[in-house]
């Protein structure tokens, strides 16, 4: 099992590097994976791409999801972009501003 339970952030990494690739299906991808998804280190590669912030803006509740699933709760480096997603996110769906995922999100990148 330790093998298995070492390997998973590497593997959560892969399964949010593939629910980007799926572009138009990016909420049908992001849906059925989320719950494998564990916190990436480093986070930056998932949050700095072009084309991530198109999926932030036309999908923020599941930008959201994955988001919170990735990013965990003792980043060591928060990335600067993560404030940008946050931003994007919450000026499609301003609603998502209250939703706990999206406070947590943004208590981790202030302490930092």
């Amino acid at each position: 099992m330790t093998r298995i339970t070492n390997k998973a952030p590497a593997i959560a990494e892969r399964l949010a590097e593939l629910c980007i690739t799926a572009e138009d299906c990016f909420p049908e991808a992001v849906d059925p994976v989320r719950h494998w998804l564990v916190p990436v280190r480093p986070l930056h590669g998932l949050v700095n791409r072009p084309k991530d912030s198109a999926l932030r803006e036309r999908f923020p509740v599941a930008a959201l999801a994955l988001l919170g699933q990735v990013v965990g709760d003792v980043q060591a480096w928060m990335p600067r972009a993560l404030k940008a997603c946050l931003e994007a996110i919450a000026s499609q769906t301003p609603a998502l501003r209250g939703e706990p995922g999206f406070v947590q999100l943004r208590g981790y990148w202030q302490a930092v």
